[in-house]
């Protein structure tokens, strides 16, 4: 059971990643969803007292949506801040692919985003190993 609820939110992050330009993704009830999932974390983390590493893998993993949504804000504003756009998804299967020239801050955050989006549902296990 656990374990699906960490597929879950790999495949939630791993489609605001490919979907980071859409107009779904900038609405605000969006943003409203990812804070109350992210307050649940939280409370859930609070409330109980986690023994089991899977449990609390599941419990981290409703906040990574907002994390990664934090983290693709950052990006966001470091590549206006360099070249007065937004940076181009440089990642098979992405839309921008073919359509724009790519720089190499381009290339760079979008390899970024892929690993924090696979790492970021496993990092509070990573944690929790190691403050153990």
């Amino acid at each position: 059971m656990w374990s699906i609820i960490i597929l879950f939110f790999y495949a939630i992050n791993m489609i605001m990643l490919f979907s980071r330009r859409s107009k779904w993704l900038r609405e605000k009830y969006l943003l409203y969803i990812v804070i109350v999932l992210a307050i649940v974390s939280i409370i859930l983390l609070a409330m109980y007292k986690i023994s089991d590493i899977d449990r609390a893998l599941a419990f981290c993993s409703f906040a990574s949506p907002a994390v990664f949504l934090l983290i693709d804000y950052g990006f966001k504003k470091l590549s206006f801040s360099i070249h007065g756009r937004d940076y181009y998804l440089w990642l098979r299967g992405s839309s921008d692919i073919g359509i724009y020239k790519f720089k190499a801050t381009d290339r760079l955050f979008s390899i970024l985003m892929l690993f924090i989006t696979v790492a970021l549902p496993l990092l509070p296990l990573s944690i929790l190993y190691s403050v153990s």
